[in-house]
């Protein structure tokens, strides 16, 4: 009898144990994203390429595309889109495609000009609001965009932020004054909807440090984002499963 329910107990456990694991599995693709984008080496061309191949069609990021992703397929980026209001600091690279989006913002047509164009780029909302362009959704009117692209930092002002469905494209037109176009999910799932922020230029930033002095400083500003985002999203959440796990198997043997 006593053997019986010993094993009652354990079975019980067991069930629980694996139930707690479903409830990992957004945890554990956290982790797995964070770890990939913090040890992706992202490096940087110090000429805008000639030719960027065509916009792939952007698919939803998995754990599976972390896992999958490979180096050779991810180009050098052209520069860095920061948002200190909300805290947004990410790659930018030359066109949408589909490995580089995992680790950084895109440029939908390069071949526009940063003085006269409309500039529109495009990244992921992962659900971990502090990488790519989760953040986007918390930017304010005023907030001010710092783009660098290759050596020359430009500055601009948000005017406008709004939600639209995914296939109005009258964002994406060219413009006849030099604006930026922000481009996300509104939310970290397959989604018709889009928040869009536009902001007009101010300025070219002249440059009072060094390019290799700002280039450290963004790579700073990344990794104390991604180590903030690893304890928020992976670490504390793992522990607090560990510890109701442990405290839910104690009740069951010692009360079932």
């Amino acid at each position: 009898m006593k053997q019986t329910k010993k094993t009652h107990k354990l079975l019980i456990i067991l069930l629980f144990i694996i139930g707690a694991g479903f409830i990992c599995y957004p945890i554990i693709k956290n982790t797995v994203t964070i770890i990939n984008i913090k040890e992706q080496e992202i490096t940087e061309t110090k000429v805008f390429p000639q030719a960027v191949s065509e916009n792939e069609k952007i698919e939803l990021p998995t754990a599976e595309s972390y896992l999958t992703a490979s180096k050779e397929d991810i180009n050098d980026a052209v520069g860095q889109l920061s948002i200190p209001s909300v805290k947004i600091e990410t790659p930018l690279f030359a066109g949408l495609h589909n490995q580089e989006l995992l680790y950084g913002a895109g440029l939908m047509y390069p071949e526009r000009s940063i003085e006269k164009d409309n500039i529109v780029v495009l990244g992921h909302h992962l659900g971990i609001s502090d990488l790519l362009l989760g953040n986007l959704t918390k930017v304010s009117l005023h907030d001010k965009i710092h783009l660098r692209l290759l050596d020359k930092t430009y500055q601009y002002t948000i005017i406008e932020k709004k939600q639209v469905h995914e296939e109005d494209i009258e964002v994406l037109a060219n413009t006849p004054s030099p604006q930026l176009t922000l481009i996300t999910c509104d939310e970290p799932t397959i989604t018709d909807q889009r928040i869009v922020v536009t902001a007009k230029l101010e300025e070219e930033k002249s440059a009072k440090q060094s390019l290799s002095t700002v280039k450290a400083a963004e790579q700073k500003n990344k990794q104390e984002l991604v180590r903030k985002s690893f304890i928020k999203y992976s670490l504390r959440p793992i522990l607090l499963v560990l510890a109701v796990v442990t405290f839910g198997s104690w009740c069951i043997w010692r009360y079932v």
